[in-house]
């Protein structure tokens, strides 16, 4: 049973980064497109002063992601 929880834990661990990376990456292209598309100056200012956390966000949640698959 041990055995059977870790690897549950494993894969719920992968997907679940998966997921954070995939969503991060789209969210990252809409505050793109915001920053420069945005018709409201507030909104576009908004969404370029969040890029750069996002960013790193990203980096962070590829690192977790490249260690659960080693």
């Amino acid at each position: 049973d041990d055995l059977l929880m870790k690897l549950q834990k494993v894969i719920f661990d992968k997907d679940y980064m998966s997921m954070m990376v995939d969503g991060h990456k789209k969210v990252i292209s809409d505050f793109e497109k915001m920053s420069t598309d945005a018709k409201d100056d507030d909104i576009r200012a908004l969404a370029a002063k969040l890029l750069p956390t996002l960013r790193t966000h990203l980096e962070i949640a590829v690192k977790i992601e490249d260690g659960l698959k080693k």
